[in-house]
């Protein structure tokens, strides 16, 4: 078996593990290779963003005028049904509220990679890890596959885990984790109606059961995804498409983007997990965990792929100094981080969470109380 021997060996192409790589190659003279399991070709699930994630990638040396010109788009309003049964809508050219964008995820990552790769980085899609060993309890020895290519041994002198929320390195490592509740997404593309007098529009509405939550998306496209715990979706069928329509067609405001005429981009709805855990990889030596691999958040905070660059950005900080030998703080102090900034998170999801209180006696909401113990 082939070996290729580097820095750093990231594992995951996402926003986080695509930030990590770059600021490495950026600010510090490491090798590194980036293992990415997909081909990209699929579609990937977006994130209302704020005006900031200019300054991300300026950070990263990207300028935003190199992506091609639909990677991004703006949100002309937000429409809630959120602690009140009327709609608000919140214009951002007359609030005080930050500027919010709707970011095509397929484009971005993949204009991540492609720098990544311009800039000596070395990029294998189509690749997936198959193991992990330590002989020496200093460097790691990582087999993967490659969908034409076969298998290779990847030797490193620090690992990255950035697999997202399926953390499968931390899994594998048994890196211990504290999860916070269940919750799933389950959502559906479809083509945005052309006669839409305004289709730039997000809008949230919380029912008895969880919260719906539809954005415009670029292209043209549109967005609608329930979220609730993972027993309420099963136990009221709510993953298969009958029911789900059903569940929809009792808001007041999301049904009126879903059109039966508009057929979705998938036949089948998409399932994805978005609960709220971290995890610590402070215990283990030249290994640690980005983006949601190391801490994930309800959607309704929008943090997600702003954490999960920011916090590459420290994690390439930390493994630059872990291999100079320069490193002479606390080393949990990457950790740290990541837990304080947890806890915050968790906070303002309760304040979120606490202005809706018409449905406290159904099992979604009740977790969600003040002193529920979750």
């Amino acid at each position: 078996m082939k070996t290729l021997e580097t820095d750093v060996l990231v594992v995951g192409g996402g926003p986080a593990g695509a930030s990590t790589a770059l600021s490495l190659l950026n600010y510090s003279n490491l090798k590194v290779v980036l293992v990415e399991q997909s081909d990209l070709s699929g579609h990937r699930i977006g994130e209302n963003v704020s005006a900031s994630i200019f300054n991300l990638l300026d950070y990263l040396k990207i300028d935003k005028n190199d992506l091609e010109s639909d990677w991004i788009c703006p949100t002309n309003a937000t429409v809630s049904l959120w602690g009140n049964e009327y709609p608000v809508t919140i214009d951002p050219l007359l609030s005080s509220s930050r500027s919010s964008y709707q970011i095509d995820r397929q484009k971005l990552d993949f204009h991540l990679l492609q720098t990544i790769a311009d800039r000596g980085g070395i990029v294998l899609p189509r690749t997936r890890y198959i193991n992990i060993s330590r002989p020496d309890n200093s460097s790691w020895n990582i087999d993967v596959s490659h969908a034409t290519k076969g298998k290779l041994k990847i030797a490193c002198k620090f690992l990255v885990d950035a697999t997202g929320r399926k953390a499968s390195l931390c899994k594998h490592l048994k890196v211990p984790t504290q999860r916070l509740d269940t919750l799933m997404g389950v959502g559906i593309f479809f083509d945005e109606n052309k006669a839409t007098e305004n289709p730039k529009v997000q809008c949230i509405e919380s029912t008895e059961s969880g919260w719906w939550y539809t954005s415009h998306l670029p292209k043209g496209k549109r967005i609608i995804v329930f979220f609730s715990d993972a027993k309420i979706i099963a136990h009221n069928h709510f993953n298969e498409i009958g029911y789900w329509t059903k569940n929809l067609s009792k808001t007041r405001e999301i049904k009126k983007w879903y059109s039966l005429n508009h057929p979705p981009l998938k036949e089948e709805l998409w399932i994805k997990d978005a609960s709220s855990r971290i995890t610590n990889t402070s215990q283990i030596n030249n290994f640690i965990a980005v983006g949601d691999a190391a801490s994930s958040f309800d959607p309704i905070s929008s943090m997600g792929i702003g954490f999960a660059m920011t916090s590459s950005f420290h994690a390439a900080r930390h493994i630059k100094n872990i291999i100079s030998n320069n490193f002479s703080s606390d080393s949990n102090h990457y950790q740290k981080n990541i837990e304080e900034h947890y806890h915050q998170y968790v906070s303002l999801r309760d304040q979120f969470y606490n202005k809706e209180n018409r449905w406290n006696s159904y099992p979604f909401w009740a977790k969600r109380l003040p002193g529920s113990g979750r």
